[in-house]
């Protein structure tokens, strides 16, 4: 089985010698590096060609004419994989030396597996321990792993753990269905809720990378003051948030139509329109001031904020927003 690591890289050069060097050091190395760098000022393109002329393993740099973002860059870079499995991989981590072989041996041995996710151990910026892990911090346990390994990850992805890139091994197969990503969908999330619809997902219930926490990193949990926290709740629930989840949504919607009917399609059809009524009735919610209650306590009655949002603190945070003019 080929296997192609598909990196995004951005002004990097910090720590990415750290995260190549784990690369290298797999006790099942890659057939194959690709790497979209989504124009680097800093000397990572210059980095990733020095590594290229010594690894042991083929290395492509793909050089975006513009910066594409995050999540367009590693769709990019998993449309030019040549490999049967991509693993994706951030610029700033560390993996274990077994994290390939681990990964690979999954859906080598078990067919009808489309992706294989592992935990992450967090760590700071030098590289300690945090004393948590990836799964731990989102209260991933073990009820919520039975359901993805019972075949209920599409829910489970969509509400309550977000899938993350840095950890997953997927069938480049599957890619007629993931890819193109949409433009505003998270590329990992994306990714994990359309293959848990066309396969099964496995789960290795130990951290098989070091992912690092930092202040430049785009996504992560680097700690802020406590009123940065609480702003960042209050924020991502504001009306051009549910806005970005109601096209998201209707983009998945859009998906899943296209996808091959099965029980897995139509259980995650439901969990989408349900979704999209409560992204609907939020925004309506923040519109009319004199609807609003009204609005917001029938999905609460209906158990729509406690299932597609955080329950009664998103309800009350809609209940006293600002109107959306």
């Amino acid at each position: 089985m080929r296997i192609t690591v598909a990196m995004a890289t951005y002004n990097g050069v910090r720590h990415l010698d750290e995260q190549l060097a784990s690369i290298e050091a797999q006790t099942r190395p890659p057939h194959e590096l690709v790497v979209g760098d989504d124009g680097s000022t800093d000397g990572t393109v210059a980095l990733l060609q020095r590594f290229a002329r010594r690894a042991p393993f083929a290395v492509r740099i793909l050089q975006h004419a513009e910066n594409l973002g995050p999540d367009q860059n590693f769709s990019a870079v998993i449309a030019a994989a040549t490999g049967d499995v991509v693993l994706c991989c951030d610029q700033d981590d560390r993996w274990h030396p077994d994290k390939i072989a681990r990964l690979a041996a999954v859906l080598e041995a078990e067919p009808q597996v489309g992706l294989v996710m592992s935990d992450a151990a967090l760590v700071d910026e030098q590289m300690r321990p945090t004393g948590t892990t990836l799964w731990g911090r989102f209260e991933f346990g073990r009820g919520l792993r039975d359901r993805v390994r019972q075949g209920d990850g599409f829910a489970v992805f969509a509400r309550r753990m977000p899938v993350y890139g840095c950890t997953i091994a997927v069938r480049t197969a599957l890619a007629a269905h993931f890819l193109p990503v949409p433009r505003g969908a998270t590329f990992d999330s994306w990714i994990g809720q359309v293959v848990a619809v066309v396969a099964e997902v496995r789960l290795i219930e130990e951290p098989l990378i070091d992912y690092r926490q930092h202040a430049a990193q785009f996504t992560g949990f680097a700690e802020g003051s406590r009123w940065a926290r609480l702003r960042g709740m209050v924020t991502r629930s504001d009306a051009a948030a549910v806005r970005s989840e109601l096209v998201r949504l209707e983009a998945m919607e859009r998906r899943l139509a296209l996808l091959p009917q099965s029980g897995a399609r139509d259980r995650a059809q439901v969990v989408t329109s349900d979704r999209l009524r409560l992204a609907r009735r939020r925004l309506a919610a923040r519109a009319s001031v004199r609807r609003r209650a009204p609005l917001i306590a029938v999905g609460l009655a209906r158990g729509e904020y406690r299932r597609g949002a955080q329950g009664l603190r998103s309800a009350l945070i809609d209940l006293i927003a600002p109107r959306d003019r």
